[in-house]
């Protein structure tokens, strides 16, 4: 398996918070059907609970979670943007394919919602490219006003330049309520 497929995983910070902790287990938790279930049960806060966060990191990426790519199938790719980081998971028929998360430097953490949206799409689109070109690819998003980039309407200089990257791609851009979009979650 290529590490680089996982690396967002598996380079996923042990949670310091209550937040930290639920955006791991929301990942976790989508693809619940596929790990081991004994990692879901209730425990009490007495033990030594890091061995168990890591073993799940390691399950989440093995097979068979991972899947392969089907060429002839659409792909997926799901993005969020937040603060101080992007998280993006390629996925087909709802099973993961590759994950990518990054922090995000002082001044692309300073661009707007709308735009950290968007170099996350292009990050994404650059990342897995040999999986995308010539490829219809549906993009989910949790930025309702986001969809207009599929109409390829851009007001800034900024958003021009990172449109006219996306022609070369086939793509629609679908609206995902942030609250569902656990899978990308950082």
């Amino acid at each position: 398996m290529d590490p680089t497929k996982v690396d967002g995983v598996l380079s996923w910070p042990t949670p310091r918070s209550i937040k930290d902790l639920r955006g791991f287990l929301g990942l976790s938790g989508y693809y619940h059907s596929q790990t081991s279930h004994h990692y879901f049960k209730k425990r009490s806060t007495s033990h030594n609970e890091q061995p168990i966060f890591e073993k799940l990191k390691q399950e989440v990426c093995q097979a068979p979670i991972l899947a392969l790519p089907d060429f002839q199938e659409e792909l997926t790719v799901e993005t969020i943007a937040c603060g101080q980081g992007i998280g993006v998971v390629l996925q087909q028929k709802g099973r993961p394919i590759a994950f990518f998360n990054k922090g995000l430097r002082v001044r692309p953490s300073a661009l707007s919602i709308y735009n950290k949206e968007m170099l996350t799409v292009l990050l994404a689109v650059k990342k897995w490219h040999p999986y995308l070109v010539g490829k219809h690819l549906n993009i989910k998003i949790d930025h309702q006003s986001f969809r207009f980039l599929a109409d390829r309407q851009a007001i800034t200089p900024y958003q021009r330049k990172r449109v006219a990257k996306m022609l070369r791609y086939d793509y629609s851009i679908t609206y995902k309520q942030r609250n569902l979009n656990i899978v990308a979650d950082v």
